[in-house]
């Protein structure tokens, strides 16, 4: 599932996940990724850290409290090391906006090795 601004980038990491063979669900906001991650957790879940007044770090953790092996991957603005490390620390996966289709691919494996271990 993915949940974040409508914006350039989307177009890449579609097709980056769709050539693994992932299939997904888009929220258009924080309510109703929330409705989704309670009846529906996904096992991918790729999220924006800003939210408007919420961020994805409170996605993951409301997903994981559904789903505990969910795999989880935040989209930043800009490379930030205290974000990165608190991402990780919730078994995460930060892209940095503007990612290509190779860094996408190589961060959705990442989340879901992390996650399957």
């Amino acid at each position: 599932m993915y949940i974040g601004p409508d914006d350039e980038d989307r177009p890449g990491m579609v097709d980056a996940l769709q050539s693994m063979g992932l299939t997904f669900a888009m929220a258009d906001d924080f309510h109703e990724a929330k409705r989704i991650l309670a009846t529906q957790p996904p096992d991918l879940l790729i999220t924006h850290v800003r939210l408007g007044a919420y961020n994805g770090l409170q996605l993951i953790l409301r997903g994981k409290a559904t789903n505990p092996r969910m795999a989880a991957i935040v989209v930043s603005d800009m490379a930030d090391a205290v974000l990165k490390r608190e991402v990780e620390s919730m078994e995460g996966t930060m892209v940095v906006k503007g990612a290509n289709r190779a860094e996408w691919i190589a961060a959705a494996q990442r989340a879901i090795c992390r996650e399957g271990t």
